[in-house]
């Protein structure tokens, strides 16, 4: 009695594609209840996917649960395949309960229809499924706005303008160069799907900018400081400004950077900060200026050098936007150079 199904269950061949089909030889089940409740979820871990192919080859292994009845297991196996361009990998879990009852002892064939649920995760518009995703300090250039998204979120900052070389004389002093401006500041502001244009760019060099359509948003870079020019300290660099076409944004300007020896301004708004002035022989250098939020603080200005010795560089301003500081000027050797402005900051969150 142990092995008393070997004898009934002569042979059982099963298919599921997705419909399973089971045969049998005489003295096995006649007929065979089935109830299959699966549900398939689908969670998108990349940009967007356009459309997803879904084939189920389960795999079925048969139990004897008595002599009037079998029961069939069906752990299948899943595949999914994106046909967009910017296709997407899914994870998906599929629970199955599938329960066979046999109702006669002689069987001959027995059916099986799978109609699962099928969620997916993130869909957005038009019925695409999408995953947000950003694009941060990268330039793009005429990149195709992702297929499904709702629109998206900018925020810019300009670069920072480098500080100017300290000036040498052995008549005068040798004056101190200016230090850079600041990068101006564009706060993060939401441009619907329907505002864009079918593509889109960011550059990230100078100045911050993003376009799209007839949308162009411009996070200005600061100015350089001026050189110090014999006994004459350079000037400061002037901060830069956000400027926009086609949209209302709220831009704020970066601050100046300081004339030789002078500290860079402060920023309150998130834009750089100023970078500070490079001494002038016998004097003290600027320090830079302080920044609130993203934006950079600037640079310090360089120390003079005195007599034969070399003026001192500006230091480099901040992340990001922030003004360089200029460079120490010196009697008769070599003055410092000015520090370079801080980098811009460009990103583009799409959901």
């Amino acid at each position: 009695m142990a092995h008393w199904w070997v004898e009934i269950f002569e042979k059982l061949d099963l298919h599921v594609a997705p419909q399973i089909a089971a045969t049998g030889a005489p003295n096995v089940p006649a007929t065979a209840g089935l109830n299959v409740s699966p549900n398939l979820g689908v969670t998108v871990t990349s940009r967007s996917v356009g459309a997803v192919a879904l084939a189920l080859p389960p795999t079925v292994t048969m139990q004897p649960s008595g002599r009037g009845q079998f029961a069939l297991s069906i752990p299948p196996s899943l595949s999914v395949s994106g046909a967009e361009r910017y296709s997407a990998a899914a994870g998906i879990a599929v629970p199955p309960t599938v329960s066979v009852t046999g109702a006669e002892r002689y069987a001959r064939s027995a059916q099986l229809a799978i109609a699962p649920t099928f969620t997916p995760d993130g869909v957005g518009t038009n019925g695409i499924p999408f995953t947000p995703f950003n694009v941060e300090n990268t330039d793009v250039t005429n990149d195709l706005v992702p297929a499904g998204c709702t629109g998206c979120w900018v925020t810019l900052i300009g670069s920072g303008g480098a500080g100017g070389h300290g000036g040498v004389s052995n008549v005068t002093e040798g004056g101190g160069g200016g230090g850079g401006g600041g990068g101006s500041y564009v706060e993060r502001i939401f441009i619907p799907l329907s505002s864009l244009g079918a593509t889109y760019s960011v550059t990230r060099g100078a100045a911050a900018v993003f376009t799209s359509g007839l949308i162009s948003i411009t996070a200005g870079g600061g100015s350089v400081g001026g050189n110090g020019v014999g006994g004459t300290n350079g000037t400061g660099g002037a901060g830069g400004v956000a400027t926009a076409s086609g949209i209302t944004i709220v831009g704020r300007n970066g601050s100046n950077g300081g004339g030789g020896g002078q500290p860079g301004t402060n920023n309150t708004q998130g834009a750089g900060a100023g970078g500070g002035g490079g001494a002038q022989e016998l004097g003290s250098p600027g320090s830079g200026g302080t920044s609130t939020g993203k934006g950079g603080r600037g640079g310090d200005g360089g120390e003079d050098g005195t007599f034969f010795s070399n003026g001192s560089p500006g230091s480099a301003g901040g992340l990001y936007g922030g003004g360089g500081g200029g460079g120490g000027g010196c009697n008769s050797a070599t003055a410092g150079l000015g520090g370079n402005g801080g980098p811009a900051y460009t990103l583009v969150e799409w959901v």
